[in-house]
């Protein structure tokens, strides 16, 4: 139960002070968002507040960018262990993908290589 509560550090977009009200409705400081809304994104899009938020929205569309174009290579969606891939490939992990034989480690691989190819990576 939030009691208004100001956290140092706490924005998600501006690491700044932000109330426990707002850190637990996932929402932005206020001086980052004045109007509580669903559709922050594009709120901090346009009035040229998006900070810190913006790696990880970057970070969103590549990964839903492998995923459809995972799918329309394969036909299929991917699995836990490839989800896991992505991420990390997308966030430049150095892995080792261990997996039982026929996961699709190999498909991953092929499909993560043209992928990034296509992107210029």
């Amino acid at each position: 139960m939030p009691v208004n509560l100001k956290f140092d550090h706490s924005c998600i977009n501006c690491e700044k002070i932000n109330t426990d009200d707002r850190n637990l409705k996932g929402l932005p400081c206020i001086k980052c968002l004045p109007n509580e809304t669903n559709d922050y994104i594009n709120s901090l899009i346009t009035t040229n507040k998006l900070y810190k938020l913006e790696k990880y929205i970057r970070f969103e569309n590549e990964f839903k960018d492998f995923f459809n174009f995972f799918v329309e290579k394969t036909g299929l969606k991917l699995n836990g262990y490839q989800k896991l891939w992505t991420k990390r490939v997308l966030l430049s992990k150095s892995f080792t993908m261990i997996a039982p034989t026929g996961l699709g480690k190999t498909t991953f691989g092929i499909l993560m290589a043209i992928w990034l190819a296509k992107k210029e990576k």
